[in-house]
């Protein structure tokens, strides 16, 4: 605690040189790619991203699926295309990576699938 960093311009770049490591990524970016990451294993089992709420296999990700969605309306509120703001937790990088696995920003009644188990399986 309070003392000087041993991370050294030589130490950082040989970080950076490892593939993935970004020296200038936040902790919150960090967790925010494996919550990614865990979605786009999701998507690729069930072929959908309505992860439920309660998802028995991993609580957390329904929790994050949801709050990404809710934030999603907050910064697109006004409707506009081309009008979404930046929030600190939901980036336009954010959203591209979401919406190039299909990640549907609305879901509920009349969106195809009725409802899904806490599996994650749809139910017709």
């Amino acid at each position: 605690q309070n003392q000087p960093s041993q991370m050294t311009v030589d130490r950082v770049k040989a970080l950076e040189r490892i593939a993935g490591f970004d020296s200038n990524a936040t902790a919150l970016d960090v967790k925010w790619n494996q919550n990614f990451e865990k979605l786009k294993s999701f998507y690729e089992e069930y072929g959908h991203s309505r992860v439920p709420l309660r998802y028995s296999k991993q609580p957390e990700l329904g929790r994050w699926v949801n709050r990404q969605r809710a934030q999603y309306k907050k910064v697109n509120k006004d409707g506009g295309e081309g009008k979404v703001s930046c929030s600190p937790s939901l980036t336009l990088e954010h959203i591209g990576k979401l919406e190039s696995i299909g990640f549907e920003w609305e879901v509920g009644r009349g969106r195809g699938v009725r409802s899904i188990n806490k599996e994650g399986s749809p139910h017709e």
